[in-house]
């Protein structure tokens, strides 16, 4: 995260309000986008600062979610938003939590720059998949966030790709993103201080199922990797272990959107998508395994707490803990 620095003085910038050089607060009408798996929001800003067991009034905000900013504060050295839910209703959250746009790179060996000039080329060689936040543009050029390591190393270590400048071999679209996300997620797993291929097989299958069967323009990539590490982790590690689902007993998804089905199987028709946190009673389990973009798994059937039954995937759920 980016220190937040202020000035005294105002700075108009674009469509973002500038506090300083390095802060920049999205203007009153702004639309801006969730862009971390799941945030907690809340009704009244007097309740920013507390432990969220004591909060009530509070929404749970999910990646991509677009929401409206309508005013912003700032808290000891933290900045939060006001924003306005499609339903109406306001809520706060920390700046840092939201994004004005996407940047998915789309191309091969995007060129970076330490400013907007071509003159100042970076070492770093952006490639396709790659997920960043908007910071500001200037002349032509986009400032992103990358919060991940690269697939390209130098010398055998992984890059830490950080705040670069970019011209272009990009895209803003969501569904780009939902899955450049998982990608994200899958590379800080193998290229971190401490690897862990199973949990990079897991991202990256989650990812190919974020889009209810379709796929974003960086799909190939997930894909690409997925190949990799199953020709190159160890047996036990080529695909997610799925949990010991019994008849009974509650579980929640893995990731958001999963789909609930009418009937077991991929083409079953879809009941819903299901949200992370959900409390799932499982009612039936099917005897033979089945296997999904590399995880085992059983096909089960389930209650929601609102009394809808359909089926899912049990190599996507884990046991649902108040």
């Amino acid at each position: 995260m980016r220190k937040l620095l202020v000035m005294t003085c105002v700075l108009f910038v674009s469509s973002m309000l500038a506090f300083g050089e390095n802060v920049v607060v999205p203007k009153n009408g702004t639309p801006v986008f969730v862009k971390y798996e799941s945030m907690w929001t809340f009704s009244n800003d007097g309740d920013i600062e507390k432990p969220l067991k004591d909060v009530k009034a509070k929404t749970l905000l999910h990646f991509g979610n677009k929401v409206t900013v309508t005013g912003n504060k700032k808290i000891k050295d933290k900045f939060y938003l006001y924003v306005i839910l499609p339903d109406s209703s306001k809520v706060w959250g920390p700046m840092d939590y939201f994004t004005e746009k996407f940047i998915v790179i789309n191309q091969a060996n995007v060129s970076t720059f330490t400013q907007p000039d071509k003159s100042y080329v970076g070492k770093i060689k952006l490639q396709p998949g790659y997920l960043g936040y908007l910071i500001k543009e200037k002349d032509g050029f986009i400032n992103a966030e990358f919060y991940h390591y690269s697939a390209k190393t130098e010398k055998d270590k992984p890059v830490w790709i950080g705040e670069v400048w970019i011209s272009g071999g990009y895209t803003d679209k969501i569904d780009a993103a939902t899955q450049a996300s998982y990608l994200r997620l899958a590379y800080n797993y193998m290229y971190g201080k401490t690897p862990d291929l199973k949990a990079a097989t897991a991202a990256l299958n989650n990812g190919l199922n974020a889009l209810d069967g379709a796929e974003s323009e960086v799909a190939y990539v997930l894909k690409a990797e997925l190949d990799k590490l199953g020709g190159t982790a160890p047996a036990a590690e080529q695909t997610a272990k799925p949990v010991e689902a019994v008849v009974g007993k509650f579980y929640t998804t893995t990731f958001d959107n999963l789909r609930f089905r009418a009937t077991p199987g991929a083409d079953g028709n879809i009941v819903r998508k299901l949200k992370i946190g959900e409390k799932l009673t499982l009612l039936e389990k099917e005897s033979e395994p089945e296997v999904i973009n590399g995880t085992k798994g059983y096909w089960c059937k389930f209650e929601t707490t609102a009394g809808e039954i359909g089926w899912v995937f049990d190599g996507f759920i884990v046991e649902y803990k108040e």
